[in-house]
């Protein structure tokens, strides 16, 4: 084949090796951009009405993480859901529960535990650009969907907070929605996917 007619490279795997990278980009957040968070959260509680059981994202996280059988998992492709997950949480996804986006995330009834636990997954990325721009846009976009599906299962009634409520949120205090809230609060602008307002 002429090189001008070359097929382009595949996108490559960016694995972000587990929710300890997670933890320490919330770590590295200033206090300023974890205030900018709870911000966010605590407009998301208004907005519904609903107590929240944790507004910092570094509360909320350990509180995910520290489950027995729930958590949050991160690197999963999406066709390998059930695979990464715990057996208690397959009843959600036999429930029509579809995968979409940049992950999931679901309070479910652990028959392990005998209480409701929470589950976050994160889907493995991949990019066409493997220069250190190219993989820091991927790593931003992790942490973002980190904090996305975590406030989806961050109610303290064990139902999910949708899409719109924190959308509005997000609007509320200024951006376009929640994930540009959090990209132009928590990301460095050289990783935004969203330009600025």
């Amino acid at each position: 084949m002429p090189k001008s007619q070359t097929q382009p490279a595949a996108p490559a795997a960016v694995r972000l090796g587990g929710t300890d990278p997670i933890k320490r980009m919330l770590e590295g957040l200033s206090a300023e951009n974890r205030e900018a968070i709870q911000r966010l959260f605590g407009e998301i509680s208004r907005i519904t009405g609903r107590e929240l059981t944790h507004t910092d994202p570094l509360e909320l996280f350990n509180a995910i993480t520290s489950q027995t059988v729930g958590g949050l998992y991160v690197d999963v492709p999406s066709t390998q859901i059930r695979e990464a997950i715990h057996p208690d949480a397959w009843p959600r996804l036999g429930a029509g529960l579809v995968a979409g986006g940049s992950g999931l995330a679901f309070p479910f009834w652990s028959t392990t535990t005998r209480a409701v636990q929470r589950l976050a997954v994160i889907f493995l990325r991949h990019s066409f650009n493997p220069t250190e721009n190219g993989i820091g846009l991927v790593k931003a976009s992790y942490l973002v969907t980190a904090i996305h599906e975590m406030a989806h299962i961050a109610a303290r009634d064990n139902r999910i907070i949708d899409h719109p409520a924190m959308n509005r949120a997000g609007e509320t205090l200024g951006a376009r929605h929640f994930d540009d809230y959090v990209e132009k609060k928590c990301i460095d602008p050289r990783y935004w996917s969203f330009p600025p307002n």
